[in-house]
């Protein structure tokens, strides 16, 4: 019951404190832990709430929230792909080709059509082009 009180506070959470909890939990959560209704609905909250501060977000802070979001849920919600995919849009010419191609992995895991303009932008990334 702990996690699903707090989900309700996310709301008014910060891009740096949602980061900050997803961390948190990455950190404190053993596999075990992460079961159960509570922990998804808790985790869904703090990606939503990414989903909504987006563009307060820095090209490090958007790939580690990417990371975190396949890790914990597998995918995000659409409600904040939309925002997330714009986000990588404006900030790809900032990541390295190496990390431009770990996002490019984890899109295409994520069943994003390559002729998104996120992934293309990526995708010059990956190859050397600057955006």
């Amino acid at each position: 019951a702990g996690l699903l009180s707090l989900a309700a506070h996310v709301r008014s959470f910060s891009a740096d404190q949602v980061a900050w909890a997803l961390g948190l939990l990455h950190k404190l959560s053993s596999r075990e832990q992460r079961v159960g209704e509570a922990y998804t609905a808790f985790v869904a909250a703090l990606v939503g709430r990414g989903g909504a501060c987006m563009r307060d977000f820095n090209a490090r802070g958007l790939a580690d929230l990417v990371y975190k979001t396949d890790k914990f849920l597998g995918s995000p919600p659409s409600v904040v792909l939309g925002p997330l995919l714009a986000r990588a849009t404006e900030v790809a010419h900032l990541f390295t080709p190496d990390a431009a191609a770990v996002l490019v992995g984890t899109f295409e895991r994520w069943k994003v059509s390559a002729r998104e303009e996120a992934m293309r932008a990526l995708q010059d990334r990956v190859e050397g082009r600057s955006a």
